[in-house]
């Protein structure tokens, strides 16, 4: 019975809270500049990882262009050969 009320109260509490996410959208989105990725990738570079560069599309004038929006370090690995 205990166990069964500590349960209750437990769902209780974690169904009060509301989510905060928020969607993006392309006009609220800016692009990085040619320096702002340079710079990223020197960075990424500089700490022995790889960069790894995001890109969304973009509408301009009836075709889509990919426009870089992100760049981000990941670990580098080594491939070994035998």
């Amino acid at each position: 019975m205990i166990l069964t009320a500590i349960a209750i109260c437990a769902l209780v509490g974690c169904s009060s809270t509301t989510p905060s996410s928020k969607l993006l959208v392309m006009d609220e989105m800016r692009p990085l500049t040619r320096d702002e990725v340079i710079l990223g990738i020197e960075e990424c570079e500089s700490a022995n990882a790889r960069a790894v560069v995001t890109r969304a599309p973009v509408r301009v004038g009836g075709t889509y262009v990919n426009v870089t929006v992100d760049v981000s370090c990941s670990p580098r690995y080594q491939l070994r050969r035998y």
